[in-house]
């Protein structure tokens, strides 16, 4: 298992956004993409993800780019990487059956990583990591 560049930057930028929160006051995209060596086309990627799940809000025009939808303190690291991810099930049989029609014994294993996995980023948020309390 390993997680994507997608969501390594997609953090990246998130806590750039909660480094310079301002409620409503926007970050410009080229601003972002130069502070994090990221191309603007890779960014609005990110960001398009980011923002269909609520994480993050855009003001389009001058003077505009994006800014995130709640304070730091509410959105956790769960959210963000999930946004970015997808469902983060890292094997088939969490969804389903396994191939033969039945459960296999080895599915109490992964359901257990799977959920402990999302109990420990659920209980991280954004700000903690930028305080560094994490």
């Amino acid at each position: 298992m390993k997680i994507s560049t997608r969501s390594r930057y997609g953090l990246k930028v998130c806590q750039l956004l909660a480094e310079e929160y301002s409620p409503n006051e926007s970050l410009a995209l080229p601003y972002i993409a130069e502070k994090l060596s990221l191309s603007e086309a890779y960014l609005e990627q990110l960001m398009a993800l980011l923002k269909k799940d609520n994480i993050v809000c855009s003001v389009r025009g001058a003077g505009g780019g994006y800014y995130l939808s709640r304070e730091p303190e509410n959105i956790t690291i769960g959210e963000i990487i999930r946004s970015l991810e997808g469902s983060f099930e890292f094997i088939d049989c969490l969804k389903n059956d396994c191939d033969s029609g039945t459960t296999c014994k080895t599915k109490g294993i992964w359901q257990k990583l799977y959920n402990g996995m999302n109990d420990i980023l659920n209980s991280m948020t954004l700000k903690e990591m930028i305080d560094e309390e994490i």
